[in-house]
């Protein structure tokens, strides 16, 4: 699915796209984070931290092949 750039459509939905980034990024921020920080040690944050960074690489690495 492409869309022109110069369009008023394509300014809507990157407008729409900008507003769920930043909603889901609050959601993180305020909900998310706060309730991790309450309710986890911090050597279970360290290791959620750890398994979250393994993964990213992983898809990298597939991605990538």
């Amino acid at each position: 699915f492409t869309m022109d750039p110069s369009t008023e459509a394509f300014d809507t939905k990157f407008a729409q796209f900008k507003n769920n980034l930043e909603h889901h990024v609050d959601e993180e921020e305020n909900d998310m984070f706060v309730t991790i920080m309450q309710r986890m040690s911090f050597e279970q944050q360290e290791a959620l931290g750890r398994r979250i960074h393994d993964r990213k690489m992983d898809l990298k690495t597939k991605r990538a092949a």
